[in-house]
């Protein structure tokens, strides 16, 4: 009889069962190891990661690699050994936090004061929807338009320019931020709309608003120098731009990328930070492959595909 098809040496545990017990000993190192320096909670969340589809796959893997090293199958072994440390590295610390700090541009200068607020502030579509009522309600992103709402309300901005249309049917981010900007009483008459499809058409869009703005924009905005990348933050007037951007930190980069195709210069204002705080303690559960960190790494290479293509 071949090799392969002997029986196990008698005494020997089953390779299957040297997979399981291998595998829920490792999984059971995270839990523990989150109680011990954080507390109960935390263990908790970490045996939930697990729990979830990143986190079971990433199990099974190692399930497969600790099989099919006690069956002697080294070939094998070492494959599934490599996809599960690949996962390891890939989708939990300290890869995804490197792709998130590559993408997200942070704030370059202090908003304007009340005493010398912007001419607008522009809110990229993406922050806002509509809820299976159809009513207006904050997406993911919805930082985007709740900042915007801050600096008006702060007098740090005279007005607000909402952007976006959506190509799928009704909810489109200009109207729908507008609405929601309304709701929380920035008053209509200093909202104004502008279309696009994606982040270069809601770009050209702006770049013939500015270029002709609506008698409104004018008389609620007041002068906007340095929107012209002739004129840009820093330059020889020493004046930043008077127009501010906001945008998820990951997309600000694209975003002022696209503006300057169309000769147009923004105060980045980026928010929707996916970066913890510096200050945020250590836990075990941040080596646990989940799907935040898919996301991130996933975000990054969408950022980089996108440069590459130029957009």
């Amino acid at each position: 009889m071949p090799d392969h098809f002997a029986p196990p040496p008698r005494g020997h545990f089953p390779a299957w069962l040297l997979a399981i017990l291998g595998t829920l000993a490792v999984a059971a190192l995270f839990p523990l190891a989150a109680w011990s320096t954080v507390g109960i909670s935390e263990a908790q969340r970490a045996a939930t990661e697990l729990a979830m589809p990143v986190g079971v796959a990433w199990l099974l893997v190692l399930a497969a690699a600790i099989g099919s090293a006690a069956a002697g199958q080294r070939a094998a072994a070492l494959l599934w050994a490599g996809l599960w440390a690949a996962m390891l590295l890939l989708f939990a610390a300290p890869v995804p936090g490197w792709a998130t700090r590559w993408t997200e541009v942070l704030p370059r200068e202090v908003p304007a004061s009340a005493r010398d607020p912007l001419a607008a502030v522009i809110v990229l579509g993406g922050g806002a929807g509509l809820d299976p009522l159809n009513r207006p309600e904050l997406s993911g992103d919805g930082q985007r338009v709740f900042s915007a709402a801050q600096l008006w309300h702060a007098g740090q901005t005279r007005t607000i320019i909402t952007t976006g249309r959506s190509p799928l049917g009704p909810g489109d981010p200009s109207r729908v931020g507008a609405a929601l900007l309304e709701s929380v009483g920035v008053p209509p008459e200093v909202v104004f709309q502008v279309p696009g499809e994606n982040t270069a058409q809601e770009m050209q869009s702006l770049a013939e608003f500015f270029r002709d703005p609506p008698d409104a924009f004018r008389e609620a905005a007041g002068p906007t120098p340095g929107v012209l990348r002739s004129s840009p933050p820093g330059g020889a007037a020493g004046r930043r731009s008077a127009v501010g951007m906001i945008t998820s930190a990951s997309h600000m980069r694209r975003a002022l990328r696209l503006a300057g195709t169309q000769d147009l210069a923004f105060t980045p204002l980026p928010c929707c930070f996916r970066r913890g705080s510096p200050d945020q303690r250590w836990t075990p559960r941040q080596w646990i492959p989940d799907s935040g960190g898919v996301e991130s790494v996933s975000r990054a290479l969408h950022e980089a595909l996108a440069w590459l293509v130029g957009r």
